[in-house]
């Protein structure tokens, strides 16, 4: 429970200690990820460095509930979408909140490790509202009602080797 649970020590011959939460890992290899920045029309596949997001447009809602699959109504949503990497100051309105939240302290609170952090795919509509976090959060904005006939339906599938699992930092 400390006040820093992540932080990063360069030692001699290039070796870093990095602690991320409960973690800690010895390493060589440390490189600072790459950024992305993608606009995509329904219906889409899109491989990026740590995994594949596919999106499109159902007309029955999908049986599924997780954080890896995001659904929601295909017309309160302004297409085209973004998918990129997060910026300084990224803000949502995450479901079941009335305001929004700072993603930096979204991906705090789900103790996502820091150097994940910036290679997860935050998905936005044509706004600029961000309308998902792939595997962490989903926002407000598109949520299915009773009314709802056109379903967005997105999944993230994570690379072999790589994963968003808290348990696994």
């Amino acid at each position: 429970n400390s006040r820093n649970p992540s932080g990063m020590l360069h030692l001699p011959a290039g070796l870093y200690v990095i602690r991320s939460y409960a973690r800690v890992l010895f390493t060589f290899a440390f490189t600072q990820e790459a950024s992305f920045f993608y606009r995509v029309h329904l219906p889409f596949e899109l491989h990026l460095p740590y995994g594949v997001v596919t999106g499109k447009v159902l007309d029955e809602e999908p049986d599924v509930s997780n954080h890896y699959v995001f659904v929601g109504d295909a017309e309160e949503i302004h297409l085209p979408l973004t998918i990129r990497t997060r910026k300084a100051g990224d803000r949502m309105v995450p479901q079941g909140m009335e305001g929004s939240k700072k993603l930096k302290a979204i991906l705090i609170d789900e103790k996502i490790d820091k150097r994940k952090r910036d290679v997860i795919p935050v998905v936005e509509d044509a706004k600029g509202n961000i309308i998902w976090v792939a595997g962490v959060k989903r926002a407000k904005l598109g949520s299915i009602t009773e009314k709802t006939s056109k379903f967005l339906y997105i999944v993230y599938k994570e690379s072999d080797g790589f994963s968003l699992n808290r348990e696994d930092i």
